[in-house]
């Protein structure tokens, strides 16, 4: 699927790029990609976009996002941000993966996240995915190859292999940039 047209200023997108599905109320429903990719998928967000990714806040334990991958992607964010989810609070990601170049523009010390397909995890469940992508802060923020910050919900089966460009310190990791409060 090409995503390109969301880069075009003159598109329905406004210049901003996609707008990350549950900005306005939390994602609860569920996506089988069937093994397809988006390509091209650009963002550009605000900091008044609370959670950015092609989903913004999956909060339904009901919710699985599954089977396919994100290729190329352009996306900017401010506090909470990964490729695929922004923040997830409940529901079972598998089988997917992100590529591309991710930049967040925050500029001072955060306890938010950016992470390579999850910012922010306080549950649910991520299995059998993986990062290439690259992430860029210049920030004090959790930042992570798979997920920025996570406080609960389980990981197993993952990768990253994507570069992680942190040069404004906090919490970075490979993986997961923090861990707390989990069993």
């Amino acid at each position: 699927i090409n995503a390109s047209s969301t880069s075009s200023a003159s598109d329905v997108w406004g210049g901003l790029g996609f707008a990350p599905i549950g900005t306005f109320s939390n994602f609860t429903g569920s996506l089988n990609g069937a093994g397809y990719m988006i390509d091209s998928l650009y963002i550009n967000a605000p900091s008044s976009v609370a959670s950015v990714g092609l989903f913004g806040t999956v909060s339904n334990a009901n919710s699985v996002i599954q089977k396919f991958g994100l290729t190329n992607v352009n996306i900017t964010g401010y506090d909470v941000q990964g490729a695929i989810i922004g923040k997830l609070d409940a529901g079972t990601l598998s089988e997917v993966y992100a590529s591309g170049s991710m930049t967040s523009l925050r500029t001072a010390a955060s306890t938010y996240g950016f992470g390579g397909l999850v910012g922010v995890m306080t549950g649910g469940t991520i299995s059998n995915a993986y990062n290439v992508g690259t992430l860029n802060t210049t920030a004090n923020h959790n930042t992570g190859g798979l997920v920025g910050n996570k406080s609960g919900g389980s990981i197993t089966n993952t990768y990253n292999s994507g570069l992680v460009n942190a040069t404004g310190g906090g919490n970075i990791g490979g993986l997961i940039g923090t861990l707390t409060n989990t069993a």
